[in-house]
């Protein structure tokens, strides 16, 4: 029996959405990811359809089932993959992978109907399960005749009664299958949905991560700028407070120097105030006998004056007064006492 190919990754590959190297062109891309999908399919189909006529094994028909519902399945992605496109030029229509899924149910319907209809080959234990019926035959040809002809007989009694019991339930099993597709629809657009809002979710979750990484960034520069701030109103602080200790130690100096200038000169006039008095007392009695001179001799020479004048008033009357007071020799002015 030949082993069942295993799914190719190579759509995965193709078609896996990469954030940090998104593909030059998007679209195309992703259409022609879609476009091998669906060669991959036809290609799956056809053989099955092959490994049917030609009457090969079931187990390996059955691994072909598998492999035909894991392509149906990478077509879808991909095709969802190709409707999220940003830059599509025109909306893709669904009846692509309605298509795929029609031929799907069809495929479903007859690998099942083979499994039931078609006997297990009566060497199939012996032989190679890829080998034809013409292969299956010419080991046999040794066999008597008669057995043969009977187990060919047998068979075709067999299939014969097989195929109406199946005629019956076909309808049926149709109905089964195609609820059945139905259910695997649903629930692949419910995963498909699920993802969506988990990739949604994943990006408000990053976005939400950048906003808080932009304003922790903007809080620790405004933290910087608040504290160079406070570093500058300090270190203005302390000039300001450094000038006004300066100030105030020169005025505390200005003002002890004053306070000593006025201390020593009320020593010094009260060292000095004997002297000082001393000196104006004699001044004052310099003009006191100045004064007292200067009257005794303007006293003195008004009396004087008056007598002459009285004198002159008698010789004009031709009568002499009395000398009351004793002149020079030669009847000049009376000479002024001197009070010094």
């Amino acid at each position: 029996m030949t082993e069942a190919r295993p799914s190719s990754r190579n759509a995965d590959m193709q078609t896996e959405h990469n954030e940090e190297f998104p593909s030059l062109f998007e679209e195309r891309t992703r259409k022609q990811a879609r476009t091998y999908g669906k060669k991959r399919f036809t290609l799956l189909v056809k053989r099955i359809e092959n490994h049917m006529n030609e009457g090969n094994s079931r187990t390996e028909l059955k691994f072909l089932r598998k492999e035909l519902a894991n392509q149906l399945e990478e077509c879808t992605r991909a095709h969802n993959i190709y409707c999220s496109s940003k830059d599509l030029t025109e909306t893709p229509s669904e009846a692509w992978i309605i298509q795929l899924q029609n031929i799907t149910a069809t495929m479903y319907g007859r690998i099942d109907e083979y499994i039931r209809t078609i006997n297990r080959p009566p060497s199939a234990i012996f032989s190679n399960p890829g080998s034809n019926t013409r292969t299956i035959h010419s080991q046999h040809s040794k066999l008597n005749l008669l057995d043969v002809q009977s187990q060919i007989n047998e068979e075709s009694a067999s299939a014969s009664i097989s195929q109406i019991s199946t005629s019956v339930s076909s309808t049926a099993q149709t109905v089964e299958l195609r609820q059945r597709l139905d259910s695997e629809k649903l629930a692949r657009e419910e995963l498909e949905k699920k993802f969506q809002q988990l990739q949604t979710d994943i990006a408000e979750k990053h976005q939400r991560e950048n906003d808080e990484n932009i304003s922790a960034v903007m809080l620790s520069e405004e933290i910087k700028t608040l504290r160079s701030s406070i570093n500058q109103y300090q270190l203005a602080h302390d000039q300001e407070m450094k000038q006004r200790r300066d100030h105030e130690q020169s005025f505390r100096a200005d003002l002890d120097e004053q306070r000593n200038e006025l201390e020593m000169e009320k020593l010094a006039r009260r060292t000095d105030k004997p002297q000082y008095e001393r000196e104006k007392e004699g001044e004052l009695e310099k003009l006191r006998l100045s004064f007292d001179e200067r009257l005794a001799r303007d006293t003195f020479l008004h009396n004087w004056q008056s007598i002459k004048h009285a004198e002159r008033t008698q010789d004009h009357l031709g009568a002499r007064p009395k000398q009351h007071q004793q002149f020079t020799a030669n009847d000049s002015e009376p000479k002024v006492p001197s009070f010094r």
